[in-house]
């Protein structure tokens, strides 16, 4: 009885080899060769504008501080807003700005280009109190 099912099984696993490999030989058979591709440059065959963009720099927003008037608040973050001839793209993340005129035609753009933030100013001292006497004599 168990040399049965062995042979059994073997014999399913052969009809089932057969049947995959002859499937396989028969998909590659039924696809139609394709003449290669005109490559051209991309700017030109989608006829899709190309834009200068870069990433604004941006800092944490504490709890205890709002953003700057040359910045805007986008989730926890302060981003500078974008120099003059370019636009905020709405809802990129990272934030990015680009630029209002596109490319001319057939040239793309380069790498993204980050903006150099200014770095943090360190918190500022408190003065040191004034001591008695030291100030200017009463009349």
């Amino acid at each position: 009885m168990n040399t049965r099912w062995k042979h059994l099984f073997v014999a399913l696993a052969t009809v089932t080899l057969v049947a995959a490999q002859a499937g396989v030989a028969f998909a590659q058979q039924s696809q139609p060769r394709k003449p290669p591709l005109q490559r051209q440059p991309q700017a030109q065959q989608s006829g899709k504008a190309y834009y200068e963009m870069y990433e604004p720099s941006q800092r944490q927003r504490l709890r205890r501080e709002s953003c700057g008037r040359n910045e805007l608040p986008i989730g926890a973050n302060c981003v500078r807003m974008c120099k003059k001839g370019y636009v905020q793209i709405a809802g990129s993340k990272p934030p990015r700005c680009r630029s209002i005129t596109p490319l001319p035609a057939g040239q793309l753009p380069g790498p993204v280009q980050k903006e150099a933030g200014a770095p943090p100013r360190p918190p500022r001292k408190p003065a040191p109190p004034k001591q008695p006497g030291t100030g200017p004599r009463p009349a």
